[in-house]
């Protein structure tokens, strides 16, 4: 089943893929050698047993809805459960794991309803679910072994360190630090073998809500002055462009390592992991200055000019991906808040990423939350842009000329009490859950970008 969301309210609505009767008198499903659709074929895995056994345990453990009743890796098999979301229907499910061909892991599946003569199609996608991760989690592995440095924690939490405590806050008032930020970004993508540019503008009038949020003395220093975009690109083979995004400045009082150094971090790796690889479309990440008050939601956002030059230029942007808040989590109970009525469908525990877009973007939305899935919980929502934050960051310029994006954020002041205070620091945030967003991201833009 497929949620879309319409207003606050989720609509269920069925998306089976089942025909006939089976759909009222199955179920159940499982995995055979000859089911016509491949899919549904077993799977073999080419790694040493212990590591394919965790791997699905890892996987079985961050699905959403999904629960490890117990596993048992000398006998093979891990059991789980599967709630659906509106009537808290329970799934069982097995995961079995064979050692019998020489030279790979065979994993086969079993899904049953515990209630209800059919399932329309669920125990299926219950199976589909599993493996499509686990698919994508070997296939990230075997980039990883291919190169891959092991090290994405560490560099993760050098940038954000030094972003949020070198440098420290980031805004116009502070055009010194400013331009540090963009500078440490410009040579951080120059030692990744970019040919980075600035991308400058100047505000030529001041918005007007711009103006009413600065006082006179402030305004004075917006008219005339040159912000500056950091772009970086990855020339594919045709014009198509994907462009990864993620804002650099900061509000005024605030160190901003969730918001966003955090964004920009994983903008860095990922560019940095994205130059070995040879792609069909063009990537292009680009450090957005001027996202924060007193700019947002105007003409003098980096990412508005970004989008207008871009366009007048006739670059094709077919996507826009932006890394808002990536990096605080926590497993207390009711730490987790949400915009009105969402919070019956969603996690009281701020332990997810959450993947959003509008209405207009929601097969995106399900594109990158299927990558991330592999590597970290995730719960995704496409939703209209009045669901406050859904819009609350740079891909509204994009929306605004109607080109689909989805931002990644850990839901800022839905969970971080840091956001836009002295205390958002580096000390406050899980960089091995930034460095799962991360590889989630780069086996997204890999696909993508082979598209």
């Amino acid at each position: 089943m497929k949620w879309v969301v319409i207003g606050t309210l989720p609509v269920w609505i069925f998306a089976c893929g089942v025909s006939g009767w089976d759909a009222f008198t199955k179920n159940r499903a499982e995995t055979s050698r000859n089911d016509p659709d491949p899919r549904m074929i077993p799977r073999l895995y080419p790694f040493a047993y212990e590591t394919v056994f965790q791997m699905a345990l890892d996987v079985a453990a961050s699905l959403p809805r999904w629960r490890v009743v117990r596993h048992d890796i000398e006998k093979g098999r891990i059991d789980a459960e599967r709630q659906t979301r509106l009537f808290k229907f329970v799934d069982d499910i097995e995961i079995h794991f064979s050692r019998d061909n020489p030279v790979a892991i065979e994993v086969n599946l079993l899904s049953k309803s515990r209630v209800g003569k059919g399932d329309f199609g669920q125990n299926r996608r219950n199976i589909l679910e599993f493996l499509t991760a686990m698919d994508q989690r070997v296939r990230l592995m075997k980039f990883k072994t291919k190169g891959a440095d092991r090290d994405l924690s560490k560099r993760l939490e050098a940038h954000v360190t030094h972003l949020a405590l070198t440098i420290g806050e980031r805004h116009f008032r502070r055009r010194g630090s400013l331009n540090q930020a963009s500078d440490y970004i410009f040579s951080v993508l120059e030692e990744y073998e970019f040919a980075p540019v600035f991308e400058t503008f100047d505000i030529k009038q001041v918005p007007w809500l711009t103006e009413v949020r600065t006082s006179e003395q402030e305004a004075g220093l917006l008219e005339g002055t040159v912000f500056r975009n950091v772009v970086a690109t990855h020339h594919g083979a045709t014009d198509e462009v994907v462009v990864v995004g993620a804002h650099y400045d900061t509000v005024a009082g605030s160190p901003g390592a969730d918001d966003n150094a955090s964004g920009i971090a994983v903008l860095l790796e990922l560019a940095r992991e994205i130059k070995k690889v040879a792609l069909n479309k063009t990537i292009t990440f680009v450090a957005f200055a001027n996202e924060e008050p007193p700019f947002f939601r105007t003409s003098a956002m980096g990412s508005a000019h970004f989008v207008e030059s871009a366009r007048t230029q006739g670059k094709k942007m077919t996507f826009m991906l932006s890394l808002e808040m990536l990096g605080f989590y926590s497993e207390v109970p009711g730490s987790q808040t949400y915009p009105p009525f969402l919070r019956f469908f969603y996690p009281h525990q701020a332990n997810f990423i959450a993947v959003t877009g509008n209405l207009a973007s929601r097969a995106w939305v399900s594109k990158v939350a299927h990558h991330l899935r592999a590597t970290i919980p995730v719960e995704a929502l496409a939703a209209p842009r009045f669901v406050p934050g859904i819009d609350f960051s740079d891909q509204l310029n994009f929306w605004r000329k109607g080109i689909p994006a989805v931002m990644i954020t850990d839901t800022a002041f839905y969970r971080n009490p840091h956001y836009h205070q002295p205390s958002d620091l580096p000390r406050t945030l899980q960089f091995d859950a930034m460095t799962k967003i991360t590889e989630g991201l780069l086996s997204f833009l890999i696909e993508t970008g082979r598209q």
